[in-house]
């Protein structure tokens, strides 16, 4: 679903739940959010998220982290996506993976390429393992019920 901002640079919380109540589905069991535009405002709003995640694409550049550092402190995933392009653009994955982690030690950093299906299942089973530790978190907190 599309949300439009009316000319601000990023969402707000607000936003994403008037679009959530126009899902009309309560039984999700993952709601991925992606705040388009810079990595300078979004990183600046709390949308509710459970997991913040900074997608960084091969062909913007391997010099983000240290240019948005924000974006990357206050995330706890990276996901370098596009590594098929690795061979015709100037990016180095070791350089932004290593300061992206001076940034954020406990980040966790995967590098993906979907056309060759490369990283991808890393990526979702540590989605899995974040959505059950939610889980368990939600029964303790609940007394054990769902």
């Amino acid at each position: 679903m599309q949300i439009t901002t009316g000319g601000a640079c990023h969402l707000e919380l607000t936003l994403v739940e008037r679009a959530l109540g126009q899902l009309g589905r309560s039984d999700l069991e993952f709601l991925f959010i992606e705040d388009v535009g810079n990595l300078v405002c979004p990183a600046a709003h709390d949308l509710g998220e459970h997991l913040r995640v900074v997608l960084l694409s091969t062909p913007e550049g391997d010099d983000k982290p240290a240019k948005y550092a924000k974006a990357f402190r206050t995330s706890q995933a990276l996901v370098i996506t596009k590594l098929d392009l690795l061979p015709h653009v100037p990016f180095a994955v070791a350089a932004a993976t290593a300061e992206a982690l001076q940034i954020q030690p406990a980040l966790r950093v995967f590098s993906v390429c979907a056309p060759r299906n490369e990283g991808i299942a890393d990526w979702c089973d540590y989605l899995d393992g974040q959505r059950e530790q939610l889980l368990r978190r939600g029964e303790e907190e609940s007394g054990g019920f769902r």
